[in-house]
């Protein structure tokens, strides 16, 4: 009886969530974009994830040789930051035009043989979220878990007297909780324990 009363309560959650769930994190690790340039790396194309992202100062490259290396966590690619100019912070940027999105974790490497500083500003309809926060990277792929929820904007950055290139990416987790529908075979067993219940209960009165 109680797990047929367990099993009722959570049935219901589902029903008053309208049939609802949200979409699991998403990982990418540039591996699914074509063949990037073996010298010089290619820029990642806007629209790369979702909703719609909008990528600024990220190149992607075969990470086949040294400093690339380094920073691979899933292959053949990883990404890392180029600045418009050599006196120009190194920065990356993902915009999504006012789409929230959920940035969770990524793994950064330094492009020097050096620890580094990189900062992080999030923003949300034009208001900062969290500006310039610190994390140290080091010359291994260093997991830094960022937690940005409902943000629609995001940097990081390092200075400007770092490597040409400073800091490498790979392996980005995000989520946008997006609905999805339940499916509708699950909801229909749903409706059937939920009117056995009822049954049961006329029953043993």
């Amino acid at each position: 009886m109680k797990k047929l009363k367990l099993s009722v309560g959570i049935l219901a959650v589902v029903f008053c969530l309208g049939g609802i769930a949200h979409a699991a994190p998403v990982t990418l690790g540039f591996d699914d974009l074509p063949a990037p340039d073996p010298d010089f790396g290619s820029p990642v194309s806007n629209g790369y994830g979702e909703p719609s992202w909008e990528w600024n100062g990220i190149i992607y490259i075969t990470g086949d040789a040294d400093p690339y290396s380094r920073g691979l966590v899933s292959s053949p690619n990883v990404a890392f930051i180029v600045p418009e100019s050599p006196d120009m912070p190194r920065t990356m940027s993902l915009s999504t035009g006012g789409s929230e999105f959920n940035f969770l974790s990524a793994y950064l490497t330094s492009g020097t043989r050096d620890e580094m500083n990189i900062y992080v500003t999030a923003k949300k309809d034009g208001n900062t979220v969290v500006d310039s926060i610190p994390y140290l990277i080091n010359d291994n792929p260093t997991e830094i878990y960022f937690n940005l929820y409902d943000i629609d904007y995001l940097t990081i950055w390092a200075p400007a007297d770092t490597a040409p290139f400073s800091f490498m990416v790979d392996d980005v987790a995000y989520s946008t909780d997006t609905p999805v529908p339940i499916p509708a075979a699950l909801l229909l067993f749903g409706s059937g324990i939920l009117g056995l219940f009822g049954i049961r209960r006329r029953l043993t009165r």
